[in-house]
């Protein structure tokens, strides 16, 4: 997870941070205090996993700001688009980081919500990283079913999504953390 934070610019005193589907914010663990953000705004559903990563941001002496939002309502909802562009802005966020984020989302709400954040001018830089599905690798399948999200995809149709999306300048990156056979496929999107 530590490679993950280095992925996110987590590592960069510079960068203004945003954590899509933040949770309890676990990858602040990793952040020392010659190596952390200047600012740091967590968005996720959960009252109860924002103030979790609230406290863990305290802890780490991190400027922040937390807001519960709702990525699947994207699509419906030009308000919540609005409110997310504002945040966005309104901090100077220069990094967007969805990680563990996408196989959670339909289709449609990972590429509203990669749009609406290319629609914040002030936002640079987004990754992201995933679970999927690989043919023929069954330790890796096992345990992706285990996990909650109902939109786990295989690396093309991960790929597809990222064809659709305003951001043109994609690299994609691969890791494992924990379990070395279970991969994680992530994109680094930048303007």
């Amino acid at each position: 997870m530590k490679e993950w934070a280095r992925y996110g610019n987590y590592f960069q005193p510079h960068e203004r941070i945003a954590d899509l589907g933040c949770g309890p914010s676990d990858i602040l663990r990793f952040l020392e205090d010659s190596t952390k953000p200047d600012f740091y705004l967590g968005i996720d559903t959960s009252e109860q996993y924002l103030k979790r990563a609230e406290s863990r941001a305290r802890s780490k002496q991190i400027t922040s700001k937390f807001v519960t939002i709702d990525l699947n309502q994207l699509t419906e909802n030009k308000s919540i688009q609005q409110q997310l562009i504002g945040l966005l802005e309104e901090h100077n966020i220069t990094t967007v980081n969805l990680f563990g984020i996408m196989h959670h989302l339909n289709d449609d709400a990972v590429i509203q919500t990669l749009n609406t954040v290319f629609a914040a001018s002030t936002v640079m830089f987004v990754n992201t990283q995933d679970v999927l599905i690989i043919e023929r690798q069954a330790v890796n399948n096992f345990y992706v079913k285990l996990d909650r999200g109902d939109f786990v995809r295989t690396e093309l149709e991960y790929d597809a999504l990222m064809k659709k999306v305003k951001w043109k300048k994609i690299n994609k990156l691969w890791s494992v953390a924990g379990i070395r056979f279970v991969k994680y496929i992530h994109y680094q999107l930048r303007k």
